[in-house]
């Protein structure tokens, strides 16, 4: 047994554990995700398998069609550099067949819904930070807006992270400023942890701007990717990132949204994967509270005015000595 417990590993194991993982790394990089044909390849066949027969061309013509526009459009970072710029960024590829792999909280994902290319399983994912994924989404909640957010919810998301924090929340967000940063910043600032999720590499910055807050992220919690290390953001992974921030937590908190936009699409999502959705109610003068505001109109969200409704919405035990309203 190792020092944490786990049988140890013999030499046949960690050689067999470090192919599988080579194979996931090559096979995330050849398609975007979330890859329908080639995860259900890799189910029926096996991460290595897959890998090979997708190199020597003779996997399903369906998969084979998947990876192409990738790999016509990209130059294909060899498996060996994306490790290299995954170490010199602190990172590691989490894959399912770890133990620490988080099944339970990725399980929405895998049901089937009428949009299918939204959702899906990662078929791994690039981590920074060394807290536990699976057991850190276990009393995760997610908080999203707009970039440009007003001063008015910047306080409410950045009050928001603080006192959900307080109460033994992790807070899941993206990287951007406006919502997403204050929702950090207010986590951090009472001592909690959150988790970001990347919609490009884990081993680039984006924004520039926020470097210094994405490592504070990394020190006290996880930064999550499923692309390669090096993969620059796009409007499409920004889309396709927001289904993780939507479906691996307990519920889903907008604070300022216009229609239309990512954040009244992550909560789109979350309410196809069964998540409960919260708005924060905010001016009907302003036209950041209009996504918001349509969210409550169609009935797909509920107004929440603080940490304790968010906490007892997404049905965590009630906190000893939190108020009640």
């Amino acid at each position: 047994m190792n020092v944490h417990g786990h049988p140890a590993n013999t030499g046949a194991r960690r050689d067999d554990d470090d192919e599988i993982r080579q194979a996931r790394a090559y096979l995330m990089s050849i398609t975007e995700p979330p890859g329908h044909a080639l995860r259900a390849f890799v189910q029926m066949v096996g991460p290595i398998e897959a890998a090979m027969r997708v190199r020597d061309g003779t996997a399903p013509s369906c998969v084979i069609d998947e990876a192409t526009p990738r790999t016509a459009h990209h130059r294909m970072v060899p498996v060996s550099e994306q490790f290299a710029c995954a170490s010199a960024a602190d990172a590691r590829l989490l894959i399912p067949e770890d133990p620490d792999w988080p099944a339970e909280a990725l399980r929405p994902l895998t049901t089937t819904h009428e949009d299918p290319h939204r959702h899906g399983v990662p078929l791994g994912l690039w981590v920074r930070g060394t807290a536990d994924l699976g057991h850190a989404l276990t009393c995760a909640i997610s908080i999203v807006g707009a970039r440009a957010a007003t001063e008015y919810g910047a306080q409410v998301a950045t009050e928001f992270g603080h006192d959900l924090a307080k109460l033994g929340a992790v807070i899941v967000a993206g990287t951007g400023h406006g919502i997403d940063a204050a929702a950090h910043r207010g986590a951090h600032a009472a001592l909690g942890s959150t988790i970001a999720v990347l919609a490009n590499g884990i081993a680039v910055t984006h924004p520039h701007s926020n470097g210094p807050l994405i490592d504070q992220i990394a020190d006290s919690g996880l930064v999550i990717s499923e692309y390669p290390p090096t993969a620059q953001p796009t409007r499409r992974r920004h889309h396709l990132a927001r289904r993780l921030i939507a479906g691996a937590t307990g519920g889903l908190v907008v604070v300022e949204s216009l229609r239309r936009r990512g954040p009244v699409d992550a909560a789109a999502t979350a309410c196809a994967l069964g998540r409960p959705v919260m708005v924060v109610p905010g001016p009907i003068t302003s036209v950041m509270s209009s996504g918001c505001l349509e969210l409550l109109r169609h009935g797909q969200a509920v107004a929440v005015g603080s940490a304790e409704h968010v906490w007892q919405t997404c049905g965590f035990p009630v906190a000893p000595g939190s108020r009640s309203e």
